[in-house]
């Protein structure tokens, strides 16, 4: 009777074993894939944005209105708010704004993904690249999310439509993790 309740319990704890590191690495995956689904629906948000804001004054090769905030891709944007080149709005651009261009709301403190939140600024990195911006995001997440969006396990080069980058993860292995997107010149 006893030797049968060791035997049992050994076996369940085998089975928890190998069903455990399955389970957990399903919902890493998933995190991982709802943070790319985010950033997907952000970019799209943001190209929908410049489409109809950059296109008032020239069209949009000549002229990028990507905006500084992702607050402004639900609420429209007045004369007091500026595009992510730091120019204000016309009142042109007041008017063209036809959003919300999301399905969702962009709070103040940024959008949650699963493996961090999405600052709600935008980052400028250079006159041809901007950036959605995710700190405190584990060295692990940021590489599973760079090889789920690139593929190509390079944290510095992506596809043109989207890419991953982080540095060196700090002590406590985070990272401040960029969505990079290309953008017409500022």
């Amino acid at each position: 009777m006893l030797l049968e309740v060791v035997i049992a319990v050994a076996i369940i704890l085998l089975l928890a074993a190998i069903v455990t590191p399955v389970i957990l690495g399903g919902l890493d995956a998933a995190r991982v894939d709802q943070a790319k689904n985010v950033f997907a629906n952000l970019a799209a948000g943001l190209q929908a944005f410049d489409d109809h804001l950059g296109s008032n004054a020239g069209p949009p090769a000549n002229r990028s209105e990507y905006p500084n905030n992702l607050t402004h891709l639900v609420n429209p944007v007045t004369t007091a708010q500026s595009n992510i080149c730091g120019r204000a709005y016309d009142t042109g651009d007041v008017g063209e704004w036809n959003g919300p261009y999301l399905n969702q709301d962009v709070p103040t403190t940024g959008v949650k993904t699963g493996i961090g939140t999405i600052n709600a600024a935008t980052v400028l990195l250079s006159a041809t690249m901007m950036a959605m911006r995710m700190p405190n995001v584990s060295w692990e997440d940021a590489v599973a999310l760079n090889d789920v969006v690139d593929g190509d396990g390079n944290t510095v080069s992506g596809s043109p439509g989207g890419s991953v980058r982080f540095g060196a993860a700090d002590v406590n292995g985070l990272v401040t993790l960029d969505y990079a997107v290309p953008i017409q010149s500022c």
